[in-house]
């Protein structure tokens, strides 16, 4: 449960950094189209239109990049929990069928998210 707990904690931390990421990546598209349709742009290294480009190329791949990391940390967390998923089938599988259900265990506290 600690694992799953750890992963909820950065995926929440990622969700927010990708979030805040996306909104800047919509104000700097935002930016450019003004600049494109007023033709705006400047002409040296840092407000030209390739200079522009470039940055948005740079915050698009910044935000696939925090993607790929979250969409990972799932990854290597099923991985790293898949050996007590099978402990848990197997023990199951033990105790074979039953005739009546079982009542669920109720929650504790450290359990609650």
């Amino acid at each position: 449960m600690e694992k799953v707990r750890r992963l909820v904690s950065l995926l929440q931390s990622g969700i927010d950094e990708y979030d805040a990421a996306s909104v800047t990546l919509q104000e700097e598209r935002l930016k450019y189209l003004r600049l494109s349709l007023t033709d705006a742009f400047g002409r040296d290294e840092n407000t030209s239109k390739a200079s522009w480009l470039a940055h948005l190329q740079a915050l698009e791949n910044s935000l696939s990049s925090r993607l790929n990391a979250m969409r990972q940390a799932v990854v290597n967390v099923g991985i790293e929990m898949q050996p007590e998923l099978d402990e848990g089938i197997r023990a199951l599988a033990a105790l074979g069928p039953t005739d009546e259900p079982e009542e669920p265990e109720t929650p504790t506290e450290q359990d609650k998210v």
